[in-house]
């Protein structure tokens, strides 16, 4: 027996002459040798020997079965077992993380990660720029912390505290480690690791003092002339 004509379900209307096999597949929604069979209802397509098996799903589910919600990473053609793709969150999966964010949590939509792996943002959105103190301006993208250190005058993890200004300075190097710990010694007149402590008097006290004590002297040594003359006479 030989078939004239394919049957109009087979793809690009080409068939096996002898039985009228279609040997390009079928069109979209029907299955079998020769493509007279329907694909179940819940199928876009399917497997050219199995009607029930989904090549493709409506409205966005995919797997076997097409139970496998949008976003959602499943096993096999089951529920999402496994979580949402990257960038969905949300217990229906349906919900976009961030622009900022790479990935995101499926609870809450926290970014896991910052867009093209960011150095320079970081926060529950990867909103929030690192410090203009950071070397390089990178930072962990969860606390802010600077991964290179500060730059020259600025200290503690996030280089936001300025270095002591009684710290001693030293041509192109910071004055504080990254504690506020003073590198080169003090400024005259402080003393300590942060160099927080005054060693001495200021100089306008020290020279009110000087006067103040002359003045008592002077005026001692003239009450004991005083008394001394009144005895001797």
């Amino acid at each position: 027996m030989e078939f004239t004509t394919c049957s109009a379900n087979c793809l690009d209307s080409r068939c096996e002459k002898s039985y009228g096999f279609c040997t390009d597949g079928c069109l979209d929604g029907f299955t079998g040798a020769t493509c007279s069979d329907k694909c179940d209802v819940i199928c876009k397509t399917c497997s050219q020997t199995n009607y029930s098996h989904c090549t493709s799903c409506f409205g966005g589910l995919s797997g076997p079965s097409c139970k496998c919600i949008p976003n959602c990473q499943c096993e096999l053609n089951s529920q999402c077992l496994q979580g949402c793709n990257e960038r969905y969150w949300g217990q229906n999966y349906n919900h976009s993380c961030h622009p900022s964010c790479t990935s995101c949590l499926q609870e809450n939509g926290t970014c896991t990660q910052c867009v093209n792996n960011s150095l320079i943002s970081f926060g529950d959105y990867c909103a929030i720029q690192c410090s203009e103190t950071c070397v390089n301006k990178l930072c962990d993208d969860t606390t802010g912390r600077c991964l290179q250190g500060c730059v020259r005058n600025f200290y503690a993890d996030k280089c936001d505290l300025v270095c002591p200004s009684t710290c001693a300075s030293e041509p192109n190097k910071t004055r504080c480690d990254n504690y506020g710990r003073c590198l080169h010694g003090c400024t005259e007149g402080y003393k300590g690791i942060t160099c927080a402590s005054a060693t001495s008097t200021p100089k306008s006290d020290a020279s009110v003092g000087r006067l103040i004590g002359g003045t008592v002297g002077e005026a001692i040594t003239i009450v004991s002339v005083i008394k001394k003359r009144t005895i001797n006479n």
